[in-house]
């Protein structure tokens, strides 16, 4: 049996975990996002250059408010995403069991996440 008292602090530090080690590496969690913007620093910039840092600095902005209201909100389902990272942060493989009753019997599927 569950008790919250116990479990709710440890899943909300995993969580947190998992929010560190997205933002730590955007560039593996969303293909739009880039970690640096490799600008260079003169009068010249193109405007274009300046568009695509712009566009990279929203997109981290779009990740970091998305571990804020989904990856650390506790009762939010983890997806795959959540799962490599928090595999990846604890350098641990992680094996997670579903079973959906879409039809019976019921389905049984295993998914594997594992560190690089």
């Amino acid at each position: 049996m569950r008790e919250p008292d116990m479990s709710d602090p440890i899943i909300k530090f995993l969580r947190y975990l998992t929010s560190w080690e997205m933002q730590q590496d955007p560039d593996r969690y969303s293909h739009v996002i880039a970690s640096q913007c490799d600008v260079p620093n003169s009068d010249k910039q193109s405007a274009a250059a300046k568009d695509v840092c712009d566009v990279r600095a929203a997109a981290l902005s779009q990740l970091v408010r998305y571990c804020k209201t989904t990856v650390e909100v506790m009762g939010q389902e983890a997806d795959h995403g959540e799962m490599t990272a928090l595999s990846r942060c604890l350098r641990v493989p992680i094996e997670v069991e579903s079973i959906a009753n879409q039809k019976k019997p019921f389905h049984h599927t295993t998914d594997h996440f594992h560190p690089e």
